[in-house]
């Protein structure tokens, strides 16, 4: 009997200097980590008071369209890409002309994109009081700049310029793209236009988030 409540003396009081042990090696809180928590904190705040619940229903005119309006030409190429893949399977003159438009529907939804790209360069890099024209300017003098701003805008030019190409191609065609040399052809182009937009669309989300 002895011998079990000395065992168990022991062992509680091995416990009780582990514990202070565990109290003494703890570090309070660095500075630097306060520092972060505190910013996070203020940025939330921030946020708080730029949005409300209901207010991202209205739109914003003064707010950045570009990020907004990107998605729209994305999902048109590829919705095209998949029905001209499913052609190459299951041949059906149906998914060509669902293909065409939704090619002509993604060429036109370039157009906003690129403009209110160009317009918020000169909104929120330049504050300029002519953000479209300045922010044109200032794009062309740096087109070949190695920054991921003229990468981005490489990158969208470049899937622009592909997909108008393509829609010049199924325009004065007089037969089906999708029928002999032209099939592989055509298909090559229509994934390389979507791989280099997505490329556009990658180098694009890195600049939106930082």
């Amino acid at each position: 009997m002895i011998m079990d409540t000395l065992l168990i003396l022991s062992v509680i009081i091995g416990l009780t200097s582990a514990t202070q042990i565990d109290s003494k090696n703890e570090k309070p809180p660095s500075k630097d980590s306060t520092a972060t928590n505190q910013s996070a904190e203020s940025k939330d705040e921030v946020d708080s008071k730029k949005w409300t619940l209901f207010s991202p229903l209205i739109p914003h005119a003064k707010e950045e369209l570009h990020p907004l309006l990107v998605h729209f030409p994305i999902a048109f190429l590829v919705l095209e890409a998949l029905l001209l893949l499913s052609y190459c399977f299951y041949p059906n003159e149906d998914l060509v002309k669902f293909s065409k438009w939704l090619l002509w529907i993604a060429v036109i939804s370039f157009i906003p994109v690129i403009y209110s790209g160009i317009r918020d360069v000169g909104v929120e890099l330049l504050h300029s009081k002519n953000p479209f024209t300045d922010g044109l300017r200032n794009r062309l003098s740096n087109f070949f700049n190695t920054t991921t701003m003229s990468i981005h805008v490489l990158y969208a030019v470049a899937s622009f310029l592909i997909s108008i190409t393509r829609l010049i191609w199924i325009s004065i065609s007089k037969e089906n793209n999708m029928k002999g040399i032209q099939r592989p052809l055509f298909v090559a182009s229509t994934l390389l236009g979507l791989w280099i937009l997505i490329a556009a669309s990658q180098v694009g989300g890195s600049i939106s988030h930082e």
